[in-house]
């Protein structure tokens, strides 16, 4: 737990339970969570060793996504209400009792957390938090995802292995170049709405925006099982 100070010095304690390990967090103070944190969630190799951070600002806590291709969702006990958080961005605390759910791998976690301000909030609906659901998508663009993670949603408890760019374009019956041409329109999509590690430079390979892509598709819900029958209408 770090002792750098913070703004939000009127926020109340945050408490944080997870699996009965419990956390007390003051303001002035910032927790983490993920695979090498304040709160070492699991030994999980798909796990980003920080997924988050609580942070007190503005006389709340905020919940920051630090990871690169994990969503992180607030479900809101008092309100039933929900919120995903994409990586990059960060959302106020709701309310006073809360679960942080997150998915790594095949394997979803869980995380209590309350705290003493018992003020109910709407969900923040910024231009930084974004809802993949409300993102439009085309369906070559999600073939072109589901390519990418095929295999993985095949096989959920195997490695991530990506194709080639040309295997991918065969199996979507496309040429090489109308390939490439979708895989950089998707990337700028999801880069202009915030997702991190799909934008193309001169130090980048892309085999690494494909295998971010495909990653973050799964991790973030884009894609799931349910929609491998789009692969054989291309």
């Amino acid at each position: 737990m770090s002792d750098n100070a913070n703004d939000g010095v009127e926020a109340g304690v945050l408490t944080i339970d997870f699996v009965g390990e419990i956390h007390e967090v003051s303001p002035g103070s910032e927790f983490t969570f993920g695979r090498m944190a304040d709160l070492e969630v699991d030994e999980n190799p798909y796990m980003h060793r920080k997924v988050g951070r609580f942070v007190a600002r503005h006389d709340r806590w905020w919940l920051v996504n630090t990871g690169s291709s994990i969503a992180i969702e607030i479900y809101d006990r008092m309100s039933r209400s929900s919120a995903k958080i994409m990586p990059g961005t960060e959302q106020a605390l709701p309310g006073s009792d809360m679960v942080i759910r997150f998915t790594a791998g095949s394997t979803t976690y869980e995380i209590d957390v309350t705290t003493e301000d018992d003020t109910e909030l709407e969900f923040e609906q910024s231009t930084d938090t974004i809802a993949l659901s409300d993102l439009p998508m085309t369906d070559s663009q999600l073939q072109l995802v589901l390519a990418l993670a095929e295999q993985k949603l095949i096989e959920p408890q195997a490695p991530l292995v990506v194709p080639a760019s040309k295997e991918c374009a065969a199996r979507l019956g496309w040429s090489l170049t109308k390939f490439n041409r979708k895989l950089d329109n998707v990337c700028e999509k999801l880069t202009k709405a915030g997702v991190p590690g799909l934008k193309s430079s001169a130090s980048s390979l892309n085999t690494d925006r494909r295998r971010n892509l495909a990653e973050y598709g799964i991790s973030s819900g884009l894609i799931d099982a349910s929609m491998l029958p789009l692969l054989d209408e291309a």
